[in-house]
């Protein structure tokens, strides 16, 4: 398998030969992550997908991560294994579902399996583009990785857990919340909250890291969800904001936390001193149906301690819990709407108490356990704009 190279036209920039200008790009003084994302990217190959010499890779990236892409590929290059690149554009971009199929090898052509990275900023784009390129290839032998929010702090810190111990965590929590019907949210911050469950229409999704043969895997990992069939309280989201649209200011609610009264499953009111944040959720919860309480979250990756300036996915996985409104992740037919938008609001920790006089679960101090992770069906933790896909996986009881 040689290295050529996939090309398409894109606005101001020179297509002739990608592959071998992220190389030179990611090996450039001054261009090459730090140490601590470095050791990021090689743990990415090493334990989320086990990255083997005779293995292929296709990455393909959109103009706004072209600098990780450039580290990937130098990485890749000091690892001997053999690459294409293909830039794209977000969402939308007509040329590239052809050329993509035109440069997926044949299955017989294969020495070992075939990776393709989709390295994007905060859009998920073209999944049944991806899925139509790779369905002659045995599931067995193909693996799409998506990797949101591309950058330096998703390979320093996002992926410093392994998806074993991500899973132990998330089992943690599932093995704890299966088979119950109310519990009750605090944290620190203020957050009150009574929680009533459905285990029997609704599923829990469980982000770990953790291959499916066939399926999408979904970067940066590291949480369980599921939807409230009830909640009401107060909420006190006082580390970040994530939301599936593009905002471009300062997403960290730490100075100027959130403040809302939810009743049956909707936010009622809100208040926050911070007039951006304030001014984009109003506009935002006047959305139709983006005032329901369409997830309740808990994060349990344990390297990130801070929130990131930027929307970013790394946010709501921090250990804490964290309500998104509007769109949910279920399926439209159980939970009867939709919502084009989807906002997350993330405490700092959190604890879940229950009804059997255990102690509560403190997020911030999970203990792993070793007893297996449940069994999953397919689920999902972020939308494109073609469909609901079928990147991460969800517990069905």
């Amino acid at each position: 398998m040689n290295r050529a190279v996939l090309q398409q036209d894109m606005p101001d920039k020179d297509t002739s030969d990608h592959a071998a200008s992220l190389e030179h790009m990611g090996r450039a003084d001054g261009i090459l992550p730090d140490q601590k994302a470095w050791n990021g990217i090689h743990a990415f190959f090493e334990n989320y997908i086990n990255l083997q010499p005779s293995d292929y890779v296709i990455l393909c990236y959109t103009p706004e991560v072209r600098e990780p892409s450039a580290w990937l590929l130098a990485a890749l290059a000091a690892r001997g294994v053999a690459y294409d690149t293909l830039p794209m554009a977000p969402l939308h971009d007509e040329a590239f579902a052809g050329i993509l199929q035109a440069n997926v090898p044949g299955a017989d052509m294969l020495e070992g399996n075939l990776y393709i990275l989709m390295l994007e900023a905060e859009t998920m784009s073209h999944n049944e583009a991806v899925r139509a390129a790779v369905r002659h290839i045995p599931p067995e032998k193909c693996r799409v990785v998506r990797i949101i929010n591309a950058g330096r702090d998703l390979f320093a810190i996002g992926l410093l857990p392994t998806p074993e111990e991500l899973s132990m965590r998330n089992a943690a929590i599932l093995n704890r919340c299966r088979g119950i019907e109310h519990m009750r949210i605090t944290t620190a911050g203020g957050t009150d909250l009574q929680v009533r469950l459905d285990q029997e229409k609704f599923r829990w999704i469980s982000n770990r890291g953790m291959p499916d043969p066939g399926k999408f895997l979904v970067l940066p990992c590291g949480e369980v969800a599921t939807y409230p069939a009830a909640i009401e309280g107060h909420l006190v989201a006082d580390f970040a904001m994530n939301v599936n649209t593009g905002f471009r200011q300062d997403s960290r609610l730490n100075a100027a936390p959130v403040h809302l009264e939810i009743k049956n499953n909707r936010m009622i009111q809100f208040e926050c001193d911070n007039p951006v944040i304030r001014d984009f959720l109003e506009r935002s919860f006047a959305r139709e149906n983006a005032d329901r309480v369409g997830e309740l979250g808990l994060g349990t990756n344990f390297a990130v301690s801070e929130p990131a300036y930027q929307n970013s996915h790394l946010n709501e996985r921090s250990p804490g819990i964290h309500l998104g409104f509007g769109q949910h992740n279920q399926t439209v037919s159980t939970t009867g709407y939709f919502c084009d938008i989807h906002i997350d609001l993330i405490c700092r920790g959190g604890f879940l108490h229950f009804e059997d006089g255990e102690p509560p679960i403190n997020l911030e101090k999970l203990e792993p356990t070793c007893a297996p992770h449940p069994e999953l069906v397919q689920g999902e933790d972020v939308f494109s704009p073609d469909e609901m896909e079928d990147d991460c996986c969800g517990l069905l009881r």
